[in-house]
C-alpha cells in the first residue's frame, strides 16, 4: 500500500539517527506546502536530531506566514529558537540559529533577528579551528546580505578569516545586485577578487575565483568574468575551464554569438591539451553536459556528440550522454532521445535518462510511447548493478509513473525499490536508501493524490 502514512512509518523505522531525522524533515517541509500544517507539526516533532527539528519548524513557519497566519508562524518560530539554543555542536548551532533569524527579518522581527545573528556569531567563534570559524562566518554575512541587512554583513565579513573572506564579500555582491544597487556590487565584487590573494593553497584560491566568475556572469558582468577566470593558474586548469563553461553558455543565451563561440573554442583546445588523463576526461565531460541541450536546440547535437563520445570514462560518457538526450527530448526529438539513452552503458544512468524521457512524453499526451519507455527504464534499472543504486533509481521511477496516474504499477515498483533497500547489508547504506524511498512516496501521496491502496 503507497500511502502517507507509509512513508512517515518508513522514515521513523530507518536506523541511522541522522537520516531518519533528515527524512522526517523532509517529509514535513512538503506536507507544509500544501497547507497541512498540524501533520507537518506532529511530523516535525518526532524528530529526534534537534537541527532538523529545528529546520522543519523554520520551514513549517514560513509556509504558515505566507498565508497569513502571523501569529501561529512567530510561536513556532519560537519553538524553532529554543531546540536551535539547545544544539551542542556550535556549527550546527549557529546554522540553526542564523536560518531562524532570517524567517524572523522576513516576518518583520528584525529586533530579534539581530540578537539571534548576535549569538549565532558567538557560537560561530566557538568552533575550535580557524577554517571552521571563517566558513561558519562567512555563511552568516551571506545570510544577513540575502535578509538585506547589508551594513552588518559587511561588518562580519570584514572578521573572516583569510580563506573564506573572499565568500563572504562576494554574496554581498551578488546580493546587492539583485537589490539594484549595482554599483556597490561591482565594489564587492572586487574586494572579493582582491581577497582572495590572501589564500594560500592554489586549488581553493582557483575555486574562490570560479565561483567569483559564476556570480559575475549572474550579474551579466561578462568582461569582468573572463578576466576573473582567466587569472586562473595553468595548474588548476580543469577550474578555469569550468568558470568559462559558464561564461561562454550564458554569452550563447544572451545572443553574444561571435563572443560565445570565441571562448567555447578556447575550452575546447585547452582541454585537448591536459596533459593528467583523469583532467581531461572529466573536463571533456564537462563541455559535453553543460553544452548539450544549448547545441541541440541550436542544431549542433553532431558536435557535442563527438565531444561526449570522446570522454573514455564510462561513468562520465554515460552523463554526458544523458544530457544529450535530455536536450532532444526538450525539442521533442524522442526516437533519437530513446536511442542516445539506449546507447548509455551505465546501467543506472540509462535507466535514469529512458525515464526522463518517458516524463517528458507522458508531458506531452504521449501515453503509449511513454509507458513503454518507462518499461524500458525499469528493464535497465532491474540490471543496475549496486542494491543502493538500484534501489534509487527504481523509486525514481515509480514516482514519475505515480505523477501520470500509473499508481498500480507505481506500488510495484515502489514495493520492489523497497525490498532492494532493505536488503542492503551496511546500516548506513541501507537508511539512505530508505529515505529516499520515504520521501517518494511521501511526495506523491501529498502532491499528486489522496493516497493509493
Amino acid at each position: 500500500m503507497i500511502s502517507l502514512e507509509k512513508a512517515i512509518e518508513l522514515a521513523k523505522s530507518i536506523e541511522d539517527d541522522y537520516l531518519r531525522s533528515e527524512a522526517l524533515t523532509n517529509i514535513a517541509s512538503e506536507l507544509a506546502k500544501t497547507g497541512r500544517f498540524e501533520e507537518a507539526v506532529e511530523t516535525a516533532r518526532n524528530i529526534t536530531y534537534d537541527d532538523f527539528r529545528s529546520q522543519a519548524l523554520r520551514s513549517i513557519a514560513s509556509e504558515i506566514f505566507k498565508v497569513g497566519k502571523r501569529e501561529r508562524a512567530e510561536k513556532l518560530l519560537e519553538e524553532a529558537i529554543k531546540v536551535a539554543k539547545n544544539i551542542e555542536e556550535n556549527y550546527s548551532r549557529s546554522m540553526a540559529l542564523k536560518k531562524v533569524a532570517s524567517e524572523l527579518v522576513k516576518v518583520g522581527e528584525r529586533e530579534k533577528a539581530v540578537k539571534l545573528f548576535e549569538e549565532a556569531i558567538k557560537a560561530a567563534r566557538n568552533i575550535e579551528d580557524e577554517d571552521g570559524i571563517s566558513m561558519t562566518l562567512s555563511e552568516i554575512a551571506s545570510e544577513l546580505a540575502k535578509a538585506g541587512m547589508f551594513k552588518e554583513a559587511v561588518k562580519v565579513a570584514k572578521i573572516v578569516g583569510k580563506n573564506y573572506r573572499y565568500s563572504a564579500f562576494k554574496s554581498i555582491g551578488s546580493e546587492l545586485f539583485k537589490a539594484g544597487e549595482h554599483k556597490k556590487a561591482k565594489k564587492f565584487f572586487e574586494e572579493a577578487i582582491k581577497a582572495t590573494k590572501g589564500i594560500k593553497r592554489v586549488h581553493s584560491r582557483s575555486v574562490a575565483l570560479r565561483e567569483i566568475a559564476s556570480e559575475l556572469v549572474k550579474a551579466g558582468m561578462f568582461k569582468e568574468a573572463l578576466k576573473v577566470a582567466k587569472s586562473i593558474k595553468d595548474e588548476e586548469i580543469t577550474e578555469r575551464l569550468r568558470a568559462m563553461e559558464n561564461i561562454a553558455l550564458e554569452l550563447f543565451k544572451a545572443g553574444e554569438h561571435k563572443k560565445a563561440e570565441k571562448i567555447f573554442k578556447e575550452i575546447v583546445d585547452s582541454t585537448k591539451r591536459i596533459k593528467d588523463y583523469y583532467s581531461r576526461r572529466y573536463a571533456l565531460a564537462s563541455i559535453a553536459i553543460s553544452f548539450a541541450e544549448f547545441f541541440v536546440a541550436s542544431g549542433r547535437l553532431k558536435e557535442i556528440t563527438q565531444i561526449a563520445l570522446s570522454v573514455e570514462d564510462v561513468y562520465l560518457r554515460s552523463e554526458a550522454l544523458r544530457a544529450i538526450a535530455l536536450g532532444l527530448t526538450k525539442v521533442r526529438r524522442f526516437e533519437e532521445a530513446i536511442s542516445v539513452a539506449k546507447s548509455i552503458r551505465d546501467m543506472a544512468v540509462s535507466s535514469e535518462a529512458l525515464r526522463d524521457v518517458a516524463s517528458e512524453l507522458a508531458k506531452v499526451s504521449e501515453g503509449e510511447m511513454a509507458g513503454k519507455t518507462f518499461e524500458e527504464a525499469i528493464e535497465a534499472a532491474k540490471n543496475i548493478e549496486y542494491d543502493r543504486n538500484r534501489s534509487k533509481v527504481l523509486g525514481s521511477i515509480a514516482f514519475e509513473l505515480f505523477k501520470m496516474g500509473e499508481c498500480e504499477k507505481a506500488g510495484e515498483i515502489f514495493e520492489e525499490a523497497l525490498e532492494t533497500a532493505k536488503g542492503i547489508s551496511d546500516v548506513s547504506s541501507r537508511s539512505a536508501a530508505l529515505k529516499d524511498i520515504a520521501f517518494d512516496i511521501a511526495r506523491v501521496t501529498i502532491h499528486y493524490s489522496k493516497g493509493y491502496g
